[in-house]
């Protein structure tokens, strides 16, 4: 028999017992999550290996990571549940015992108060581009490196083990999407609607971070099939050894006057033998080499699981998360700028992580304000047009030249478009380092973990730096309104920025004429 506590005030119908049920089931949903690490050992000790390995390693605990996090606000909210469920019952308990007393029953007009348990802040590391060392210099080495490791055994088993770390975060969506339409029936009120919403969308979480850890096996799988192709089509230690011997041997013969030069062409036989190897080791590394550049090893951003009380989503003393904080009109924050192939702020628990824009260039920015934001191969074309709700066609733009990242045409409708290292109009800021987007000053708000970000309020391309030769190029502290005009912006012409942003002179051709490359680039 179904006992319904009813609380008119409210217009408030909740099943105690079925939703206190219900938060055992959410609990739960998360106990057959594994939580333990997952090791991605090196296939080989060469360059590649070492650098590839090493950045799926770092996403590989970041998906663990992020899901040991997910464990426990599962689990909080389960306790927020049942926590609701009793104060409801004792509310109702209270209302009875009033109204038997001949009073008139107290008066709830919202949800009880629940308090929001505590929970961890795990570090999660960011995910960046491979950094591969220099190669080696010969084929002998080369063969020395891919044929002396360990292989790919252990890349397929970490991939295995993210592939059944999927599986398990797939069910807990799903135990989490029946937990918030249980709710729904069981707690028909707002308080209710809002509840089901919260579990709703930590079971849509999820299903994406599962999608995340398929994603991440594949990579695995992927640079484990590269390398195996690599090290079965480079010839092996033994073979340089083997024709290196008989080539000494040769020559020795050869240098032996009674032979009076007879062996020479075994010699040239076996030196070009020999530099034949040579030739195909170091092309197959140079193959192995270029697979390392596959954007799909870093993957997508990974997003932290909506918790209770987020500041970043949107926080307002209830507790509750909501689904997307930052829309369209926000102001974004500053991107974090560390140079080329600097290393990336830590991926916070408790918040949007980052993402970087153009591989190796350092500089790094929330996905959450680029909600639509494309990674490409560099030098790839640009996602297809799209039509918005009105039927409008739009296209896209590329955040950075050649960095692969790709917005839609009007996700930036306050900005003025430069072209790349030119300079910009007063109050306005560049959004990247030679992106030639310039947001109005008050659009951009600097990020907790970067709370003076270099050239805050500059109008000069975003890392103009002062060259040797001394011109300016400061805009004073930045923290001030003072109008400056273009004409107080001393750079001297012909100056060009590069990819990175940084600047040189201009190029004085045998002609004397003066440039700086295409659209006020340097060339590359």
């Amino acid at each position: 028999m179904r006992s319904v506590k009813e609380v008119n005030v409210a217009q408030l119908e909740i099943d105690t017992a079925a939703v206190t049920q219900t938060a055992a089931t959410v609990a739960s949903a998360s106990s057959t999550v594994s939580g333990g690490a997952v090791t991605v050992t090196a296939p080989a000790s060469d360059p590649v290996s070492a650098a590839v390995s090493q950045t799926l390693q770092a996403r590989c605990a970041a998906v663990t990571g992020y899901s040991s996090l997910a464990q426990s606000i599962t689990q909080a909210r389960g306790a927020m549940l049942t926590g609701s469920a009793h104060t409801y019952e004792e509310q109702e308990q209270l209302n009875a015992a009033s109204l038997r007393a001949g009073g008139g029953g107290s008066s709830q007009s919202g949800p009880p108060p629940v308090a929001v348990p505590s929970l961890p802040t795990p570090t999660i590391p960011t995910v960046s581009a491979p950094q591969v060392g220099a190669p080696p210099t010969n084929g002998k080495d080369v063969a020395r490196l891919l044929h002396g490791g360990p292989g790919p055994a252990g890349l397929y088993s970490a991939a295995q083990q993210m592939r059944a770390h999927a599986t398990e975060l797939q069910s807990a969506a799903r135990q989490l999407q029946g937990s918030s339409a249980a709710l729904s029936a069981d707690w028909q009120a707002a308080s209710g609607d809002q509840a089901s919403q919260r579990i709703r969308e930590l079971g849509q979480w999820y299903e994406r971070h599962g999608e995340h850890a398929t994603a991440t096996a594949t990579a695995l799988e992927s640079h484990a099939d590269a390398y195996s192709r690599a090290r079965s089509n480079t010839p092996t230690p033994q073979q340089f050894e083997d024709t290196e011997s008989r080539l000494k041997q040769a020559a020795q013969a050869n240098a032996n006057p009674a032979n009076m030069g007879r062996y020479a062409p075994v010699v040239s036989a076996l030196q070009t033998e020999l530099g034949g190897l040579h030739t195909k080791a170091m092309t197959q590394y140079a193959d192995y080499a270029r697979s390392a550049g596959n954007p799909s090893l870093v993957g997508p951003p990974l997003e932290p699981p909506p918790r209770p009380g987020s500041p970043f989503a949107g926080q307002s003393g209830h507790g509750e998360v909501d689904p997307a904080a930052w829309k369209k009109g926000d102001k974004r924050h500053y991107p974090i700028i560390r140079g080329p192939n600097g290393l990336g702020p830590s991926q916070p628990a408790d918040g949007p992580g980052w993402v970087e824009i153009g591989p190796g260039s350092g500089n790094f920015v929330r996905p959450d304000e680029l909600p639509d934001l494309k990674i490409k191969n560099p030098g790839d074309l640009g996602p297809s047009p799209f039509y918005d709700s009105n039927g409008n066609e739009h296209g896209w733009r590329e955040l950075v030249p050649g960095s692969g990242a790709w917005v839609p045409d009007d996700e930036f409708p306050n900005a003025q478009i430069k072209p790349p290292g030119a300079l910009g109009p007063f109050g306005h800021e560049e959004y990247l380092p030679g992106s030639g987007i310039w947001l109005p000053r008050e659009d951009l708000i600097p990020d907790p973990r970067d709370p003076s970000p270099p050239g805050y309020g500059q109008t000069v391309p975003a890392s103009f730096t002062q060259s040797t030769g001394g011109f300016a190029a400061s805009m004073g502290d930045g923290w001030d309104d003072d109008p400056v005009t273009e004409a107080e912006q001393i750079a001297p012409p012909g100056w060009s920025q590069d990819y990175h942003g940084n600047w040189s002179p201009p190029v004085i051709t045998p002609g004397g004429a003066m440039g700086g490359g295409s659209g006020g680039r340097a060339p590359i």
